[in-house]
């Protein structure tokens, strides 16, 4: 077997590098300062080795580094490149899980023109005696509760008794102080409510009157009476809010599990 050994190899005419035309095989180290051509058939690349941006034409991203927690890799609005951004569906913005309470109200001011639609969940709504949840707004303008004659709100009530009876009628007021979450349905204090709440834009830059819908469902043991509530609220006079207040027209909130989200779209 022969033996090549040089300090330098060019071409014939010493201004460039030499062919071979039928391949090298090397064994051992090769150090280069460039390598050109087709890499298809290079394996075993360790990936720590591997630095900028894989095209997107390529099977890569485009990108060099990962976005925030919570966030998703789409198409962006060009739609001529990858990014990250908002994943879309629900984010929490608040939740708690409350015993052993003695509150007057739960204030919640997440709203914002981030989100145009919040979803407010809740189950495990107890008071501390016999008492009527009930809804109001918390304005934007000037951080107050929203306590005027400045609430409509109606709810159809569909209800079974103990012995079956099934009845359904409609609750409702018309400029009133407030939104009743589960009509003029008592809540007993051994009794607990559940249900949900969608409100709609309520930062909508004061050109708009705030809306919700809500669904409740909740027992009345002194009359053995299952309720359900399908609620609409209207605020009478266009302003923006920043949240709302939950509280019990009597007594006061002894327990409650609640999760607040903003809808992404």
């Amino acid at each position: 077997m022969s033996k090549l050994r040089a300090n330098q190899l060019t071409d014939k005419a010493s201004t460039g590098a030499p062919t071979a035309p039928n391949g090298l095989v090397v064994t051992g180290v090769s150090t280069a300062t460039s390598f050109s051509g087709s890499g298809a058939n290079l394996t075993s690349l360790p990936s720590a080795q591997l630095t900028g941006a894989v095209p997107t034409t390529k099977g890569g991203t485009g990108l060099t580094s990962l976005g925030t927690a919570g966030q998703a890799l789409k198409v962006n609005s060009s739609g001529n490149g990858l990014e990250y951004g908002s994943a879309g569906g629900l984010v929490k913005l608040a939740s708690a899980s409350l015993t052993g309470q003695n509150l007057s109200s739960i204030e919640l001011d997440y709203f914002s023109t981030t989100y145009r639609v919040y979803k407010f969940f809740f189950d495990g709504l107890y008071f501390t005696g016999n008492s009527y949840p009930r809804i109001r707004m918390k304005k934007n303008a000037d951080n107050s509760i929203q306590t005027g004659s400045q609430y409509s709100w109606h709810t159809g009530h569909p209800y079974m008794q103990n012995n079956g009876t099934k009845t359904q009628n409609v609750h409702g007021t018309q400029g009133g102080t407030n939104w009743h979450l589960h009509g003029d349905n008592v809540i007993h204090q051994y009794w607990s409510c559940a249900g949900e709440l969608t409100f709609y834009n309520p930062m909508a830059g004061g050109t708009r009157k705030a809306i919700a819908t809500w669904f409740t469902v909740g027992e009345e043991s002194d009359t053995n009476q299952r309720n359900t509530h399908l609620g609409y609220g209207q605020c009478l006079q266009a302003e923006d809010y920043k949240g709302f207040q939950l509280y019990p027209h009597t007594n006061t909130i002894a327990a409650i599990n609640y999760t607040l989200y903003g809808l992404a779209v």
